[in-house]
């Protein structure tokens, strides 16, 4: 009874011979394949029917834990709009102990099947506040100040320090410092892993990211102006470099593993092909290239744009506190808005062509229907 119709008709009236039952029981397996792949896209895998930018905002879908994300991450509109509710919603600091607590249970007896009366956007905001304020490994409040969403508002300050026009030496060393400890902080609240290797690994990413920021941002002016080069642009591109550099070198020492050693791939619905180098190193690839568009974007952006509305507007520069309150606007704005928007434009779920990986994994066939497969699938990380 499992059988197509088109093999039941080449059958009917024929001897059974190994070779018709064989290509039965072949076009058995395939069928059952196929409705497994059916029902693994209808759990989830299969790709969401697109939404506008406005359902997005004012329609969340069923909530379902197992989802990423209650925006469609196919999309680089959905993305932004992930990022920035996960990344840009400030209000996930300031809130208690005893709230969140109450989120944390209103998950739990959702999960056990129990009636919480919530609705799923309230439920989707439940988990964001968790997933924000709490490690997913260790289940410890994570404080305030190292949260992702602190991060526009912590950077505030140290941004400005690094885009003040006529720094001193000193000054550019010490705010590219702070930078970097700050970045240790956020990197060490957040970590994953084992906590010794962890420790090992975050303090190497810490000293070689600082001595590169410290050697770009310090040493860079002296000698452009030895070399006769100098300006505002040079003035603003310097820094941005620094930061650049740096957080290229933390993130590859950081994720050093996966660059020498690959990420695992999978088929599109989810099934192991194997581990893979280039896949790692395309992974570390888009994340580093992210990590340079915002900086670049808050560190030489905001103060092209700070000049510009001085300029405009020549009354704020006569007052310190209008100038200052207008430039920590600008670069607080940029930082909301850079990183979420520059994280998304690669998605979290990255593919590739097989041809682009390595040999072994060209010839990759998926292990349920036997097909050869086209792209491989990885986890791209932050």
């Amino acid at each position: 009874h499992e059988l197509p119709t088109s093999i039941l008709a080449a059958m009917r009236g024929r001897v059974l011979t190994a070779g018709t039952l064989a290509s039965a029981a072949i076009a058995v397996h395939r069928t059952r394949c196929s409705s497994a792949l059916s029902s693994q896209a209808e759990s989830g895998h299969e790709r969401r029917v697109p939404r506008t930018i406005w359902e997005q905002l004012t329609k969340p879908p069923r909530f379902d834990a197992k989802s990423p994300s209650r925006f469609d991450l196919d999309s680089y509109a959905g993305r932004s709009l992930h990022f920035l509710d996960a990344l840009g919603d400030i209000t996930t600091l300031v809130i208690s102990g005893e709230k969140l607590r109450e989120q944390q249970k209103l998950l739990e007896s959702h999960a056990a099947g129990e009636a919480t009366g919530a609705t799923d956007a309230e439920l989707w905001h439940a988990r964001k506040l968790c997933a924000s304020s709490i490690h997913p490994e260790t289940g410890k409040e994570i404080p305030a100040a190292f949260r992702f969403t602190a991060f526009a508002p912590a950077n505030i300050f140290i941004s400005l320090g690094l885009i003040r026009p006529e720094a001193s030496l000193m000054s550019s060393a010490f705010f590219q410092w702070l930078n970097q400890t700050y970045n240790a902080g956020v990197n060490w609240h957040n970590r994953g892993g084992g906590e010794e290797a962890s420790m090992e690994k975050l303090g190497l990413s810490y000293v070689a990211a600082t001595g590169a920021a410290l050697a770009i941002g310090v040493g860079a002016m002296p000698l452009l102006g030895r070399l006769g080069i100098s300006g505002r642009l040079v003035q603003v591109t310097v820094p941005a470099t620094a930061v650049s550099v740096s957080s290229v070198v933390n993130l590859v020492l950081t994720r050093w593993d996966e660059l020498v050693g690959g990420v695992a791939v999978y088929t599109e619905d989810g099934h192991p092909l194997g581990v893979s180098k280039a896949a790692g190193q395309m992974a570390l690839g888009q994340c580093s290239a992210a990590r340079v568009l915002w900086s670049f974007v808050v560190l030489t952006a905001a103060p092209l744009i700070n000049r510009g509305i001085l300029a405009a507007v020549p009354s704020i520069a006569t007052s310190t506190s209008a100038s200052m309150t207008m430039q920590a606007s600008v670069v607080f704005v940029s930082l909301w808005l850079s990183v979420p928007l520059c994280m998304a434009i690669w998605p979290q779920r990255a593919s590739a062509s097989v041809d682009s990986l390595e040999p072994e994994l060209r010839q990759a066939k998926h292990p349920l229907t036997g097909e050869p497969v086209q792209r491989a699938f990885f986890n791209k990380g932050l």
